[in-house]
């Protein structure tokens, strides 16, 4: 339980919130766009339908990757030269969690990079 409410849970559970915040405003609009395209009598029944759909595929996804991100026993196992350069225990490898930042970070490389080069 003191895990719980340690200052590192509460920081993550702060930023998560927050991030389901922007993404749920960003789904209204975007939802309130498409729907807008609509005879008036079916925008309401489609907001609500594409509301629910995105918040349930948002919860499946978060399982999801939760799920995937404790999955800590290593799925790639690097080489035997390269753990004496990394100075690596015999049997370290990359995980579902490690490959899982790596993508992500990669990511978010590639967009900062493209945003900058459209300026």
């Amino acid at each position: 339980m003191e895990a719980l409410f340690s200052p590192e849970a509460l920081i993550s559970l702060l930023t998560l919130t927050i991030m389901e915040v922007v993404l749920g405003i960003d789904n209204l609009v975007f939802v309130s766009i498409v729907s807008s395209r609509l005879p008036k009598e079916q925008q309401k029944k489609a907001q609500q339908i594409g509301l629910i759909v995105a918040m349930g595929l948002r919860i499946a996804l978060l399982f999801g990757i939760g799920w995937l991100i404790s999955l800590e026993e290593p799925v790639i196992f690097i080489p035997e030269p390269i753990h004496s350069l990394m100075q690596l225990h015999p049997g370290d490898g990359l995980s579902w969690n490690d490959i899982i930042l790596v993508i992500g970070g990669i990511f978010l490389l590639y967009k900062a990079t493209s945003e900058i080069h459209q300026n």
